[in-house]
């Protein structure tokens, strides 16, 4: 008689970026244990990122947990989990507040989570960072598994879907792009909650400036004038690539301005394929560039490209910051730089366009 198929639960609350990062564990269960049953709590967001596969990358239930409506959620996962018990369960998240509610609610004999500088909460097994904290989060996931007793999967990339295939088909179409150079600017990563550290800007540790971007645009130009620029952003900064689109255009460098146009991930997809080039700080579109093999100029200043960067990507380029201070990890959007956040005037487009045309080759490959 066949022997029940395994049961998995994989919980990974974050934004796009964080659900992507558990993308290596749940390969390697599915590579390990072909004929389990996966289940993943993820946010919205990573619950829309998983959806847009045909295959949900390989996990067979997904939940969404909605951090920013915390009662519905719990309620909801509770009533969507009731029951039912897991051979194993993998947190990949650090928030305690998170893990008490699942080991209250969820029944299995293995828990692995990540050590942290708390206490350890009962019938939960730590996983001692071996790696190192500077390694890539994805490579920290993946120890979970290892402690399982599963053989890692370092797999990242992401196959387009029909749908994005056809999104990418509209998105040339409707551009009229041609044979022209495609490169994407995203000018993002702000939060909704400014700071303000710059009068007219918001800025959390992950943003390049908005003139740095119109001077790298005139440089790449200066090389290959049919070169168009498309502007992405979401819908909360769409005022602010508004700027950024009147910048360029006074500049004389023909922009397309995208901001919010791409909200649901099925049209971000489809419209990071076709692009030859993605300049990109650290955020969730960066990501999802590199996953699909998109030529990726990847920005850092206050966080750490060996930690959160393009993971087993050849076609990403990552250019930090030069200032010692960099990276500091101090990305809240209450935090105010002591240095006046030099990381980000320090970083030139002329050391940005150096880097680039010596890395890629603007035919697309890289």
């Amino acid at each position: 008689m066949a022997s029940a198929p395994l049961e998995f639960l994989v919980v990974r609350i974050g934004m796009t970026g964080d659900s992507l990062f558990a993308l290596p564990v749940i390969r390697s269960l599915r590579a390990a244990h072909p004929n389990s049953n996966i289940t993943m709590v993820v946010s919205p967001r990573g619950y829309d990122l998983y959806r847009v596969s045909d295959s949900r990358f390989g996990v067979d239930t997904l939940i969404s947990y909605d951090f920013y409506h915390p009662k519905f959620a719990q309620w909801s996962t509770r009533r969507k989990l009731n029951g039912r018990r897991f051979d194993a369960v993998f947190f990949l998240d650090t928030d305690l507040g998170y893990l008490n509610f699942f080991t209250e609610n969820i029944s299995s004999p293995n828990w692995y989570r990540m050590v942290t500088t708390r206490d350890q909460l009962g019938g939960v097994q730590i996983v001692q960072n071996s790696v190192g904290e500077t390694a890539h989060i994805c490579d920290q996931y993946l120890q979970l598994v290892e402690a399982y007793g599963v053989t890692p999967v370092r797999s990242y990339s992401i196959p387009l879907s029909p749908r994005s295939r056809h999104k990418a088909d509209v998105f040339r179409k409707r551009l009229k792009l041609g044979a022209r150079k495609v490169v994407g600017l995203h000018w993002g990563n702000h939060s909704k909650n400014t700071n303000i550290l710059f009068p007219k800007e918001t800025f959390d540790g992950r943003a390049w400036s908005m003139d740095s971007y119109v001077q790298l645009a005139t440089q790449l130009m200066a090389v290959h004038p049919d070169t168009v620029f498309i502007l992405t952003g979401g819908a909360y900064e769409r005022p602010l690539v508004r700027q950024l689109h009147k910048k360029m255009t006074q500049a004389g460098v023909a922009s397309i301005n995208l901001a919010s146009k791409t909200n649901d991930l099925v049209s971000l997809l489809g419209l990071l394929s076709i692009l030859d080039l993605f300049v990109v700080g650290d955020t969730g579109p960066m990501h999802l560039a590199s996953a699909v093999g998109v030529n990726t100029a990847a920005l850092f200043f206050a966080t750490s490209p060996m930690d959160t960067g393009p993971y087993n990507s050849r076609n990403s380029l990552i250019i930090q910051s030069p200032i010692p201070c960099a990276p500091c990890l101090n990305t809240p959007h209450s935090f105010r730089c002591p240095e006046g956040a030099n990381c980000v005037q320090l970083l030139t487009s002329d050391a940005v366009h150096l880097a680039i045309s010596s890395r890629f080759d603007w035919s697309g490959q890289c």
